[in-house]
């Protein structure tokens, strides 16, 4: 090679082509696998939701009412305690 020439950058496109295939191919099996773990999930979700004795909106109102409860409970002892008083 000569001053004057200068180095050629050659890529192989073949090998550039059988990755992208690869990879894509890849993509694919990963998008189907997570599609088919995620249905197992909801599969399992499902058939537990319907093993429970109580519907999700009587567990909700059940916990919402425990929490008004709890917070009610906490706001008598603290204003029974004096510290919303500024006697502290």
């Amino acid at each position: 090679m000569t001053s004057s020439e200068t180095p050629r950058f050659v890529i192989d496109t073949r090998m550039i082509k059988v990755g992208a295939a690869l990879a894509s191919v890849g993509m694919l099996l990963a998008t189907v696998g997570m599609g088919l773990a995620s249905a197992a999930v909801a599969r399992a979700a499902n058939d537990w939701m319907r093993q429970r004795d109580i519907s999700p909106a009587a567990a909700a109102a059940a916990k919402l009412h425990q929490a008004r409860r709890a917070a009610g409970a906490g706001a008598h002892a603290w204003q029974a305690d004096g510290v919303g008083s500024g006697s502290r």
